[in-house]
């Protein structure tokens, strides 16, 4: 007979009244949460490590643009001036082979980055070479790359990439220049060929995954791991060869896979650089990362002390690989900043020799050179200095880019008064009319703030050069969100189609015969600053009517005082 109702004594369910049950149910509320938030640390770890492992190859590409750069206008410059030597051309001119083998064979033994040296006449037919091949004498290089660049500019040139036809057939690249006569008629060729591995090597990182790749403008690329490829086919070449830098994460022409890859151009070559790397040997860390947060998921569901051990592993774990990845970005940065500093001091001893023996040669046989020799040797002064400020400015752009900001509160206007007064000691004669605002007061790091308004003044007091009187202005105001504070001055100004190219490195707008000094770097380094302030610059301007240079501090990091 059936109980009755009310004598009935209900079942719990199992998932609440079965220890097990409750173990298993606390485990799931336990295990869940946990996995959603493994999975965002994962994420979000990615996302940063992805981020770093980007700017790292972003540094790479550019030093090594930078360092190829140079070793190519190395060699061009010696090239250029070996082809001009007056007993080369005597030697041309007289057919005398002798005195050829004898220059050709001075160049190798000078120059060891170069393996190869030969001289052609005027219609690229070989007259010499050193080291000789009997079967390359005689032939015909009108075809080559070289010569068609060389014999169309008449300036030196550096080639693309190509198989030389002498034994051994290494991959080379060939460096060209017109040999000429008193008169300045061709007389024919000098052609340096330096091997592409060698070439490698100057920008070569002897790292164990990035792989870096030159490529020329043909689109055959080179690199130490994967050889010669001609990649001119791939749309991103395409945009490296046009002169444009980028980064990014996706399929490169050099090897199989998904890589993290950066490139950069190479200036008055042509050529890119590319930098990339697997994206799993980049980012191994994550894998590591995502294989223990994995077996901590499958060990929550064994227990809440156990699921709790690991969640504390994978939190340790987790620390750790943040602290492993802040180090390996300080210490890319100081390598940076290491390389940095020996390039541009290893730089400046081969530049003040040069700048030292042209004015030597300028004071000693000054009277022997006519003055064309003469204005070649104050050129040449010219770009040796000119190349020691750029190296100088590109130092200081990295440490603004590096150096800690101390905030403090900072006195605008004080500064503006101090840098104009400086300006006007300078040149106490000249006529200018500076209109600084009071009560200018921002929260800041007043050393680098200083450099901001002493770029800005710089350049207003540069440009308003022949104005009479210049008028110098610094003005601000408050908006809904941030503090505006603009230079403004009366100088011969800009077009605005060429706004976006102002806050470039080695940028200028102004052609080289107006005699404006400077190296294209000073708005680089006021955007740089700004920006980690938190801010953003900006410029507007009218040809021959002025320029105006602002840049703006989010809202509570400075006032406008009012009297």
């Amino acid at each position: 007979m059936p109980e009755h109702p009310s004598t009935q004594v209900r079942r719990v369910p199992w998932l609440v009244g079965s220890r097990w049950g409750l173990l298993l149910a606390f485990t799931v509320t336990i295990a869940v949460p946990l996995a959603i938030f493994a999975f965002l640390v994962l994420h979000e770890v990615h996302d940063a490590l992805e981020r770093q492992a980007l700017e790292r190859e972003a540094l790479s590409a550019r030093y090594a643009a930078l360092v190829l750069q140079e070793h190519v206008a190395g060699s061009l410059r010696y090239l250029a001036g070996e082809a001009g030597s007056p007993d080369l051309a005597a030697a041309m001119a007289s057919h005398d082979r002798n005195a050829l083998d004898t220059a050709l064979r001075g160049m190798i033994f000078e120059q060891t980055r170069f393996d190869r040296a030969f001289v052609t006449d005027a219609k690229g037919v070989l007259r010499e070479d050193f080291p000789a091949v009997p079967e390359v004498e005689g032939r015909d290089f009108s075809q080559r790359d070289w010569f068609r660049g060389v014999s169309r500019t008449k300036e030196p040139y550096v080639s693309n990439f190509y198989t030389r036809m002498a034994a051994p057939a290494h991959g080379v690249v060939a460096f060209a220049a017109p040999i000429r006569d008193p008169r300045g008629r061709v007389l024919g060729y000098l052609v340096l060929q330096e091997r592409i591995g060698p070439l490698l090597g100057t920008i070569d990182h002897r790292e164990a995954t990035r792989t870096l790749a030159i490529v020329d403008r043909r689109g055959s690329a080179v690199s130490s791991r994967d050889g010669q490829h001609d990649v001119g086919h791939d749309p991103l070449v395409r945009r490296g060869l046009a002169g444009g830098s980028g980064s990014g994460v996706g399929a490169v022409p050099f090897q199989r896979g998904t890589s993290l890859y950066a490139y950069a151009p190479v200036p008055s070559t042509g050529w890119s650089v590319f930098a990339y790397e697997s994206e799993g040997n980049a980012l191994v860390a994550v894998r590591s990362l995502s294989d223990t947060l994995a077996w901590l998921a499958v060990a929550a569901l064994a227990g809440m002390l156990l699921l709790g051990a690991y969640w504390l592993y994978a939190v340790n774990r987790y620390q750790a690989n943040l602290v492993a990845v802040e180090h390996e970005l300080r210490r890319s940065r100081d390598e940076l900043e290491g390389v940095s500093y020996s390039l541009s001091h290893d730089l400046r001893t081969p530049l003040r020799g040069i700048d030292g023996f042209s004015q030597l040669l300028l004071e000693d046989y000054g009277p022997q050179l006519d003055a064309t020799g003469q204005s070649y040797l104050q050129r040449v002064r010219q770009a040796s200095q000119r190349m020691g400020r750029l190296l100088d400015d590109f130092v200081r752009l990295l440490s603004v880019s590096r150096a800690e900001i101390a905030r403090e509160p900072v006195d605008l206007s004080a500064l503006g008064h101090e840098v104009a007064a400086q300006l006007q000691q300078s040149m106490p004669a000249r006529p200018v009319e500076w209109a600084i605002q009071d009560g200018l007061e921002v929260k800041g790091d007043v050393r680098l703030l200083r450099l901001v308004l002493e770029d800005l003044f710089n350049n207003a007091w540069k440009f308003t050069r022949g104005r009479a009187p210049a008028r110098i202005a610094l003005t601000g105001e408050s908006l809904d969100h941030e503090l505006s504070v603009c230079v403004e001055d009366n100088g011969i100004g800009f077009e605005m189609a060429y706004v976006d190219k102002l806050f470039k490195p080695f940028q200028k707008l102004h052609a080289p015969e107006q005699e404006y000094e400077g190296s294209g770097m000073g708005l680089a380094i006021v955007q740089r600053i700004i920006e980690r302030h938190g801010g953003r610059v900006w410029a507007c301007g009218t040809p021959d009517q002025g320029a105006r240079f602002c840049f703006s501090l989010p809202r509570g990091t400075g006032t406008v005082s009012e009297d």
